[in-house]
């Protein structure tokens, strides 16, 4: 995933799984903007969810962040609900190459992995 340096930039985390995943991302720190949480009922069957549909857009994405102001806390690693949807804002620097992964062993070593190019 390419993201310009010296930046300000939101990331939408979305999984279909029927299970949380703990999220890290190496090297730099996000804040959590939003977290949106399945209708397991209406959206998931007994092997996954819909792909949640929340923060489709560009403009909602914006909305939200915008609507939240300035939120101090800063994490490495999140949870990421079944079939959820979490808005994340991170700050980049200089360009690097940085891991992200689910902290899930098995997860991990199946590609639940990226790396964010900034």
């Amino acid at each position: 995933l390419h993201v310009p340096a010296y930046s300000t930039v939101l990331l939408v985390w979305r999984s279909k799984s029927l299970m949380d995943h703990p999220m890290h991302l190496h090297g730099l720190k996000m804040s959590i903007i939003d977290i949106a949480l399945p209708n397991k009922r209406q959206d998931c069957t007994l092997s996954k969810c819909k792909l949640n549909s929340v923060y489709e857009s560009h403009e909602d994405v914006r909305a939200v962040a915008e609507s939240k102001g300035d939120i101090s806390v800063l994490k490495d690693t999140f949870i990421l609900p079944a079939g959820g949807a979490v808005v994340t804002q991170i700050h980049t620097q200089e360009p690097s190459l940085w891991y992200s992964h689910c902290h899930l062993e098995m997860h991990h070593f199946d590609g639940m992995a990226f790396i964010l190019n900034v």
